[in-house]
C-alpha cells in the first residue's frame, strides 16, 4: 500500500474556506478512496494536509483518471485561490 500526502500552506485569511474546500473535495471528488484531512492546531500555522491511501501506484493512476472526469478542474481553480503555493507532495510505502 502507498500513502500520498499533500501538505499545503494556506493564506491566513482563507483558512476556513480552504478547510471547507478540502472537506468538499473529500466528500464529492475523491470519496471513493480512504482519505484524511489534517488541519494545524499546534505546529505549522495555516497548514492543511490531505492524505489518500492506494493499493499501489497503478490504483492511484486509475483513480486520478476517474477524478479528472468529475468536477476536479472547478474544485482545483477554487483551491488555488486559497493556497500560498508553498507545500509538498509525498508518496510513502506502507509496510
Amino acid at each position: 500500500m502507498i500513502v500520498m500526502r499533500w501538505t499545503f500552506q494556506i493564506k491566513s485569511e482563507k483558512f476556513d474556506e480552504a478547510l471547507d474546500l478540502a472537506r468538499d473535495g473529500k466528500k464529492n471528488i475523491w470519496s471513493n478512496r480512504t482519505s484524511k484531512i489534517y488541519s494545524s492546531e499546534i505546529g505549522p500555522l495555516n497548514t492543511i494536509v490531505i492524505e489518500n491511501e492506494f493499493e499501489d501506484m497503478a490504483a492511484r493512476d486509475k483513480l486520478n483518471a476517474e477524478i479528472d472526469a468529475k468536477e476536479w478542474g472547478k474544485w482545483l481553480a477554487r483551491w488555488n485561490k486559497v493556497v500560498t503555493g508553498e507545500g509538498k507532495n509525498e508518496v510513502w510505502n506502507v509496510e
